[in-house]
């Protein structure tokens, strides 16, 4: 048995979830594999076998990737139940006890699981590999992409909110917390839908090489959500990381986007930079969509023109405009997801200012300042003032995610891969003007179903993604046909996209091994 010790902040930053379903068929993986297990665990019974490889596996991919990633598991007996949607596949109960031997033979490290305070959320127990099976791992290059870690996993979650009674230290009664914990459910012709539709577009995305070009490492650091500490967090950018599934909260009306895909972990100064198979790519999004809907919902159509920003509101007390329309925005989203105004007003307090955002000096955020801020909001959208504060964002999230089914689906038919971010999109820079009048055709659907046939040229889309021209793969409204190279300042918008895609080395490597993957 040994121990080491981690910080928090690499316990909580620089780790993944184990993935119990992770197997390959290519026999050179699977012979290290049985080697290691001949060599050192050969006195273990055929199921804890069965139990040891996915995690095995998982320790070499993870370790592949990233050495300094830590494995998230359960000791939860009821997370390897036989029975469930969401029941593991390919390890039991006793997969429990084979981490132990791990750990008692000096195979991993471990940490038990935790409490934040600082985020009310609970961290589940670490485990990573020990010097001793990392020198097993060394200078062994098999495969990676033969490796599947998505063997029949649930794609349509459904989750409810539970009450959970813990101890409170200073009064030594127990106190209500909530969360939302993943139920069981009966399919219906929707589920089924859905996931037959998901598991298609798994597997499109599974021969899909999706990354960043100018990345020299497989991995993105960001500043971490939680406040107690200032350590970056990392988000591993490959292609084992990409398995998309939808979740409903309560309900099959409530809730259902899409989550999953590094994309969907990254800022927008880094998805800008997806190459999707060695391709540049453009995001389209629905501008504002949220706010468009609810007035769909009172049969009003919101005037997008650029004299009517939704989040222009006067703020005598806040004069730097970056951080005011910031601020506007996210108390805008905030308050149409919360269910009272104190909620909508803590969740502002303890939302950080993202770090190309510049608050003013000395700017307290009180409750009194943003009672006042929403109070002027609910005045500027009086028509839809009533849904704020009402919880009625997690309904609008069904809407969201029955429009990114819908043109998931669409492309999915046509072999072309669709990365979804709730309301916007990122696709190959070709197809751009195919996926802006697929969103239109949706906005449309949504409008008419909600009393409105016309006026749908006012979708609130970034100017520079209104453009037919083409050129090199680019939409650039500036291409000059009578000028040489379509003109100057056409030139100089290549030469911006050519440094904004560039391609370094190890990302060629990366795309290389990824083409080369059934020939190894």
């Amino acid at each position: 048995m040994v121990e080491a010790e981690k910080s928090e902040e690499d316990l909580r930053d620089h780790s993944r979830v184990f993935r119990p379903a992770t197997h390959t068929p290519d026999p050179k993986v699977n012979s290290f594999i049985d080697g290691i297990i001949d060599s050192y665990f050969s006195d273990l019974t055929n199921i804890q076998i069965d139990n040891l490889r996915p995690l095995l596996l998982d320790l070499y991919l993870a370790y592949q990737y990233d050495p300094d990633t830590l494995l998230s598991v359960s000791r939860d007996k009821s997370k390897y139940s036989k029975k469930g949607k969401y029941r593991y596949r390919k390890v039991s109960v006793t997969f429990i006890k084979v981490m132990d031997i791990l750990h008692e033979r000096g195979f991993i490290y471990r940490a038990t699981h935790r409490y934040y305070e600082d985020t009310d959320t609970y961290r589940t127990g670490r485990i990573w590999a020990t010097d001793k099976l990392v020198d097993l791992f060394k200078g062994v290059k098999l495969n990676i992409y033969s490796i599947d870690q998505s063997y029949k996993e649930q794609t349509v979650i459904l989750k409810k909110r539970v009450k959970i009674l813990e101890e409170d230290g200073d009064q030594g009664k127990k106190k209500p917390r909530y969360r939302w914990k993943k139920t069981d459910y009966r399919d219906n012709r929707r589920t089924v839908k859905w996931r037959k539709g998901l598991d298609e577009y798994n597997n499109l995305l599974k021969e899909t090489h999706i990354d960043i070009g100018d990345l020299d490492k497989p991995y993105i650091e960001r500043k971490s959500k939680a406040r107690s500490h200032s350590k970056l967090q990392r988000v591993p950018v490959n292609q084992h990381n990409k398995f998309c599934y939808r979740v409903f909260n309560g309900n099959f009306k409530t809730g259902g986007r899409v989550y999953g895909g590094w994309w969907q972990q990254v800022g927008k100064q880094y998805r800008q930079k997806i190459l999707i198979n060695g391709k540049p790519t453009v995001e389209v999004d629905f501008s504002g969509w949220h706010i468009a809907l609810l007035y769909l919902k009172k049969g009003i159509e919101f005037d997008w023109s650029r004299d009517n920003d939704p989040y222009d509101v006067h703020l005598p007390k806040i004069n730097q405009h970056t951080y005011k329309r910031w601020l506007l925005k996210t108390m805008m989203l905030v308050s149409i997801n919360a269910g009272d105004e104190d909620s909508a007003i803590q969740a502002i307090q303890k939302t950080p200012t993202p770090e190309d955002i510049i608050r003013p000096e000395g700017l307290v955020l009180t409750n009194k300042l943003l009672s006042e801020i929403l109070d002027k909001l609910k005045e500027k959208h009086s028509p839809i003032a009533e849904y704020f504060c009402t919880g009625m964002g997690i309904k609008l999230q069904n809407v969201d995610g029955e429009i990114t089914m819908n043109l998931i689906a669409e492309y999915t038919k046509l072999k072309i891969p669709l990365l979804a971010i709730h309301d916007s999109y990122v696709i190959e820079d070709k197809y751009h003007h195919d996926l802006w009048e697929s969103m239109q055709n949706e906005y449309e659907r949504v409008a008419i179903e909600n009393g409105i046939e016309k006026g749908v040229d006012q979708l609130g889309f970034p100017d520079n993604l209104r453009t037919n021209a083409i050129q090199y793969g680019y939409y650039d409204e500036e291409f000059d046909y009578e000028e040489e190279d379509g003109g100057a300042e056409h030139r100089a918008i290549v030469k911006d996209k050519e440094i904004l895609f560039r391609k370094c080395h190890e990302y060629m490597q990366r795309l290389s091994s990824f083409y080369n993957r059934l020939d190894q």
